[in-house]
């Protein structure tokens, strides 16, 4: 069987390391890429944060086989957010994340962080939860968008070694390219055209979710 072709996302988010043990790639670890990719469907993201930082990322993996398998990264605790794609009965995957972090061109913080979800029963591509965590106008007043669009296969990125209490994060995403997912192949064309303000995320002009970048 031939493995996949992936596609690695921007980088997200800053992390002090000083070794291996701060560097995380589930794509490899879970999925065995680049033998082969035992990766079928990323069900579950679950993402932990502080007033105004992700510190940490748990993602609960469907395999080739059926079974499950979960990878946590960074700091958990109890203030969580669930992201849910359903399970390999499901028609619904992630198919893109998005988000702000901070403006600083050295250590650009991962402020907040939200997925896209699309349904190929319906055709629906929506971000029903949004970016968390809020953020305060000063937070976003130093802040810049990201997106990236490609359904997600596995997250990689490093945790912070610094011993601060609250660990930053950074992160990237392994994505199928557009050859691979062909059954959503059309939301990856020139025509769609995906951009960010402090109001929220659009596609095509088509409002989609605030990111929750500005405080209620």
């Amino acid at each position: 069987m031939s493995v996949p072709a992936l596609t690695v996302s921007e980088a997200v988010g800053y992390a002090t390391v000083l070794g291996k043990d701060n560097i995380f790639d589930d794509v490899q670890t879970v999925g065995s890429w680049p033998a082969r990719l035992d990766i079928k469907k990323v069900s579950l993201i679950t993402i932990f944060t502080d007033s105004a930082t992700v510190i940490g990322i748990e993602v609960i993996y469907f395999l080739q086989n059926g079974k499950m398998m979960g990878a946590s990264h960074g700091k958990v605790t109890d203030r969580n957010t669930f992201f849910d794609a359903g399970d390999l009965n499901a028609t619904t995957s992630f198919v893109g994340f998005y988000g702000a972090r901070d403006k600083d061109g050295d250590k650009p913080v991962l402020r907040n962080i939200g997925f896209l979800i699309y349904d190929k029963a319906t055709g629906v591509i929506s971000a029903p939860i949004g970016a968390v965590p809020t953020l305060s106008d000063s937070v976003v007043k130093n802040a810049t968008g990201f997106a990236s669009l490609g359904e997600i296969v596995g997250f990689s990125g490093t945790t912070s070694s610094n011993g601060r209490p609250f660990i930053p994060l950074s992160m990237s995403t392994a994505m199928l390219t557009v050859e691979q997912a062909c059954s959503i192949h059309w939301l990856f064309t020139s025509s769609w055209v995906l951009s960010l303000d402090k109001e929220g995320i659009s596609i095509n002009g088509n409002f989609l979710s605030r990111m929750n970048l500005a405080k209620n």
